[in-house]
């Protein structure tokens, strides 16, 4: 068996690196969302954690329909230039705004539906942290294009302790 080629060496141990930080954001994500659902769980009477999921699951259904893969769109490119960036930029927001006029318009109608005024209440938050989000910085899809899964490691780790603390 031969040595394999430098670049190849290189970009096998650049895979495995990656995949290592992968695994460890899931894992990480997938407990600090296991501790924020605890804290929930022992902070809200069950009716309101029905509620809340209710809400939850609302507004996820509305954000999954409305999601068109800009980022994706942008990895592909061979060379993304900076308008490349800011239309993919600009797209997210207008996305957002869409999608978080939609769940703040569908809150009264479902709260009428399920006979829960406090799920209007619900949704609108979710609605404003919707917007919020999607102006997230679409640069951090370098970190994928280059494989520096480190950077987006520490990046979602953050935001969600940052989100359990909130909790």
């Amino acid at each position: 068996m031969t040595e394999p080629e430098p670049d190849t060496a290189s970009l096998t141990g650049r895979i495995a690196r990656s995949t290592g930080w992968i695994v460890a954001w899931r894992f990480a994500t997938r407990n600090l969302g296991l501790l924020s659902t605890l804290i929930l769980v022992r902070l809200l009477d069950p009716s309101d954690f029905g509620l809340v999921a209710l809400g939850t699951a609302f507004a996820a259904t509305v954000d999954a329909l409305s999601a068109f893969g800009v980022q994706d769109a942008l990895m592909r490119l061979p060379s993304p230039t900076r308008d490349s960036y800011d239309t993919a930029f600009g797209l997210g927001v207008l996305r957002g705004l869409l999608t978080a006029a939609a769940i703040a318009g569908g809150a009264w109608p479902a709260a009428a539906f399920f006979n829960e005024p406090r799920l209007a209440v619900v949704l609108l938050a979710l609605a404003a942290g919707t917007l919020i989000t999607s102006f997230e910085n679409i640069g951090t899809v370098d970190f994928r294009r280059h494989m520096t899964f480190r950077k987006e490691f520490h990046l979602q780790v953050l935001s969600r302790v940052i989100g359990v603390v909130l909790t």
